[in-house]
């Protein structure tokens, strides 16, 4: 059996595959949504490499996105409110660079435990980031950051 046809697909396929264009927006980056005066919800991401196989099969590389309620004028925000997975509680400094459309990371996972010394790590959302887009919220949207900034209040 000639098997020749098979291996050239393989071939094609693999190549195809290792040098095909990334989608531009597959990369880090952020969104800026104007919530209010001195209200601005910050959407950002980060794509990293998370190995070649997992449980579920091939992983390739894996997008991690976060979000943070920035409240005043800044461009230095510290300890915001900040959406982490899983949940750990976070500080830090955000900095807004508009003039060069970059937002600054620089945040700490508080990982100890209830009752012991505060000890930190450095997030893994850290970095700058090119804010993409800036632009109003939607009416959805304001509700759910007004009931996100509740909920983080509690």
């Amino acid at each position: 059996m000639n098997q020749s046809p098979i291996l050239s697909v393989l071939i094609l396929t693999l190549m195809v595959g290792c040098v095909a264009p990334s989608h531009p927006k597959a990369r880090n980056g952020a969104v800026l949504i104007e919530q209010g005066p001195g209200e601005i919800e910050l959407r950002f991401w980060k794509r990293s490499w998370g190995g070649i196989f997992g449980v579920h099969g091939y992983v390739g590389y894996v997008t991690h996105s976060y979000a943070a309620a920035l409240e005043g004028s800044g461009p230095i925000f510290t300890n915001p409110r900040f959406q982490d997975n899983p949940g750990f509680h976070c500080l830090g400094t955000i900095v807004l660079d508009r003039e060069h459309n970059q937002v600054t990371i620089n945040m700490r996972r508080i990982v100890s435990m209830q009752g012991e010394p505060e000890r930190a790590k450095p997030h893994p959302a850290n970095g700058t980031y090119t804010i993409e887009s800036v632009r109003k919220a939607k009416a959805d949207e304001m509700q759910w950051y007004k009931s996100w900034q509740q909920d983080r209040m509690k």
